[in-house]
């Protein structure tokens, strides 16, 4: 991993929260992403690490320095998983996102994998 890189980790509960209509959305898309991947860490619940190309990183810096203090939506092809709360701006290039669903998080790697 790049050391200039700022790890973001989201952990998610059982339940997928709902998205209220004016919480302010991200939204990740297969032509946003690099490399998409399953990690198996210490934790008990896999993890999808994902590597933004430059510009999606920069507007996710931005949309978190906008929105600090406020809960928002991450939306990853097509899906909201996760509802966190901004507390600072999130600088770097790779994401990390603890979910509790296994079969979840494979489906959304491969959503989110070209296929060259």
């Amino acid at each position: 991993m790049n050391a200039r890189s700022l790890l973001l980790v989201f952990v998610v509960a059982f339940t997928t929260p709902i998205r209220a209509e004016s919480q302010p959305e991200f939204a990740v898309t297969k032509a946003d992403v690099t490399l998409a991947k399953v990690v198996y860490g210490t934790s008990e619940k896999p993890t999808l690490e994902l590597h933004l190309k430059p510009a999606p990183a920069q507007a996710f810096h931005a949309f978190t320095q906008t929105n600090l203090m406020k809960t928002v939506s991450i939306r990853l092809a097509g899906e909201v998983v996760s509802a966190p709360k901004v507390r600072e701006a999130i600088m770097g290039s790779t994401l990390e996102l603890v979910l509790a669903d296994e079969a979840q998080v494979i489906r959304l790697a491969k959503a989110l994998t070209k296929q060259e």
